[in-house]
């Protein structure tokens, strides 16, 4: 039982499945990425990052962010 004054929270999201920019990648698949400790409390749905995408770096958007890893 929570108590409404004190509400349980989710744990931080420690994997983001992300869209790469279509310009970048040619596949509209989703890329799991495990997200860095300091950064799990800022991520959120819809944002824009810049992820490492073989030997480059590629932009993408926050699609999901999971618990667990997909």
């Amino acid at each position: 039982m929570s108590n409404m004054n004190n509400p349980i929270k989710n744990p931080p999201a420690t994997y983001a499945q992300i869209a790469i920019d279509p310009i970048t990648k040619t596949s509209g698949d989703l890329l799991t990425y495990s997200v860095p400790f300091e950064l799990q409390n800022q991520i959120s749905i819809g944002q824009q990052v810049l992820v490492p995408l073989g030997n480059r770096q590629a932009i993408g958007f926050v699609f999901e962010l999971t618990y667990q890893e997909i």
